[in-house]
């Protein structure tokens, strides 16, 4: 019966076929040998499966996928990975160019090969598929980081991909970092980001981990970013893709905006934005340090007679134990900005949790420049939460447990 059909109609038929199992049909008869080579199968298969749709001219698709397969056939999550760095490289296009120029063509499996053999531990799938695509950024364009950070009046963040070269030349088998690679760093403020690719020494195998305050790094104290490079790589390029961080002269700060985070009153908008910032926080004593940009905007229609000026501030501030804490003044950041139709107004501040979780909301006391009438525009609550974090401590009590299990 499915021999009776043309080869239109088994075209379309087959490309619901998994690469593996055209092969397997090809080997059925002659007919279908010459089908299975058909263009329009392997077009698709490579767009599908390697999101790539650019033959060289001369070549096939068949002959392309294989090429394609050859290179990346091991990788399972070739595509999610792609995905990633497809999303990221879009971004960096249209907003911060000096980047995207800094990211290095990827590197070989021999050079991975050779690296895997220095550090003599192999490397994640996911960590190795990443290097084939982009070899880390050339930091001495002097660029701000790819994986982005946070800035407020006292301290700069901006964390550069490392280089297959930098894991190499980093990689340690003994003292509080290892069995890890670092995946980001900023070198001014001794910020990083690493990954464990070993769990012996007390860290979970494959998880991403940001350091906490430490300029020496003794203790290694950590806050869990990630389970998987994949989520950790992934989770940042759709941030990026719905435009999630702020982004100043190029610099991409991961203050996050939860949509649904709005409020206002007078045709003013108010939209609070966080970032928990690591390498300023502590285990001991607990403190968990966030910086909070706060956005007000009126709209370009609102009434000319409802222009205002800022004249004080009120915040409630509860942490995760329920301890509230009140704060209020004139202005903000010292500063008393005028609202017309179609301005906005933002600032940057910070506070600090000894819980791992903490809250806010508050309003502004407006001034009506017409009348000198007051209204009180809200702040929406918003919420701050500190990732998990794993000790020095902790990481040895885990190797202890694991010796004593073993004898």
């Amino acid at each position: 019966m499915l021999l009776s059909l043309p080869d239109e109609s088994l075209l379309i038929v087959l490309r619901f076929l998994h690469y593996k199992d055209l092969s397997n049909v090809s080997c059925v008869n002659q007919r279908f040998h010459r089908l299975c080579k058909d263009d329009s199968l392997w077009c698709w298969q490579c767009e599908h499966y390697f999101l790539n749709l650019q033959c060289e001219k001369g070549e096939t698709w068949y002959e392309h996928f294989i090429s394609l397969y050859k290179e990346y056939g091991r990788y399972k999550n070739y595509k999610e990975i792609r995905q990633a760095w497809n999303k990221i490289e879009a971004f960096l296009e249209k907003n911060c160019p000096s980047i995207l120029a800094t990211l290095q063509d990827g590197v070989s499996e021999e050079e991975l090969r050779a690296v895997e053999e220095h550090i003599q531990h192999p490397l994640p799938e996911d960590l190795r598929l990443s290097y084939r695509i982009h070899n880390g950024q050339d930091v001495s364009a002097r660029s701000p980081g790819l994986m982005g950070g946070c800035m407020i009046s006292t301290h700069i963040r901006t964390d550069s991909l490392v280089t297959l070269d930098d894991v190499k030349s980093t990689y340690k088998s003994f003292g509080p970092l290892a069995g890890c690679v670092f995946l980001s760093v900023d070198k001014v403020c001794h910020a990083a980001q690493i990954m464990a690719i070993s769990d012996q020494y007390g860290y979970n195998q494959e998880t991403v981990y940001s350091f906490m305050h430490d300029r020496s790094r003794s203790t290694a104290d950590c806050f869990v970013v990630g389970s998987t490079f994949l989520e950790w790589l992934s989770d940042y390029a759709n941030k990026l893709e719905q435009n999630a961080f702020y982004v100043f002269h190029e610099h991409i700060l991961k203050f996050y905006h939860e949509p649904s985070c709005v409020d206002g009153n007078i045709g003013i908008t108010v939209k609070p934005t966080t970032c928990f910032i690591p390498e300023l926080s502590r285990a001991e004593p607990p403190t968990n340090f966030f910086a909070y940009r706060i956005i007000i905007e009126m709209a370009e229609d609102t009434p000319s007679d409802l222009s205002c000026q800022l004249k004080s501030r009120y915040w409630l501030i509860k942490d995760g134990d329920g301890k509230e804490e009140e704060v209020s003044g004139p202005g903000v950041v010292g500063e008393y900005p005028v609202m017309k139709p179609g301005a906005n107004f933002a600032w940057i501040s910070c506070t600090t949790f000894e819980t791992s979780t903490g809250e806010m909301k508050g309003h502004f006391i407006f001034t009506n420049l017409r009348t000198g009438d007051e209204t009180i525009v809200p702040c929406p609550l918003f919420r701050m939460t500190a990732p998990p974090c794993l000790t020095a401590a902790e990481r040895r009590e885990i190797v202890k447990s694991r010796q004593n299990e073993n004898g």
